[in-house]
């Protein structure tokens, strides 16, 4: 039987991780843990592993991480705990101004949606007064439809940064309210 994978993209450092068979984990740069880029799976049962490991050449590719980039992730992956818990701090302070939904105390926050009746202008309204707020990926015809923006939620963000977030993001919220 094929395990169940879950798409963990988004949840490194979810306590969660362990239910699932196969996890799939992202080290996009926006992700919570970085190599620049790549992924990884991880698995409980070594047949499981084993067949993975005959598909690696199989017409799918095989992009293996450079030394630079897995000297990058190691660092990061020390660091996870003061990761997440600087993004639960931050999405916190957002979540107290009303302009994030709660997603739950075992969410890492790897994207903070502020949802609005216009992304576009209120990602430009961000940028005017340089915040680095996005629009979500277009991946499908459905995420193309989404009205929200993603808030930042850099660890490294300082708490003066993250007010001057919350202070222009009153302002987005009276100009496009959530829908």
């Amino acid at each position: 039987t094929t395990p169940w994978v879950m798409d963990a993209a988004r949840a490194f450092g979810n306590p969660n991780l362990h239910l699932a068979p196969m996890a799939i984990l992202s080290f996009h740069p926006l992700k919570t843990i970085t190599c620049s880029e790549g992924g990884m799976i991880l698995v409980k049962r070594k047949n499981d592993a084993d067949q993975l490991a005959e598909m690696v050449n199989q017409g799918v590719g095989n992009f293996r991480m450079t030394e630079m980039q897995a000297a990058l992730g190691i660092s990061q992956l020390k660091r996870l705990d003061e990761f997440v818990g600087r993004r639960r701090q931050i999405a916190g302070h957002y979540l107290e101004a009303g302009l994030v939904p709660d997603l739950g105390p075992d969410c890492v926050w790897n994207v903070a949606p502020m949802y609005v009746s216009d992304p576009q202008a209120a990602v430009g309204y961000f940028q005017d007064h340089e915040i680095d707020a996005r629009l979500p990926k277009p991946l499908t015809r459905d995420s193309q439809k989404a009205k929200y923006v993603m808030l930042p939620l850099y660890p490294l963000l300082q708490d003066d940064d993250v007010w001057e977030i919350i202070k222009v993001a009153e302002g987005v919220k009276k100009k496009w309210p959530k829908p």
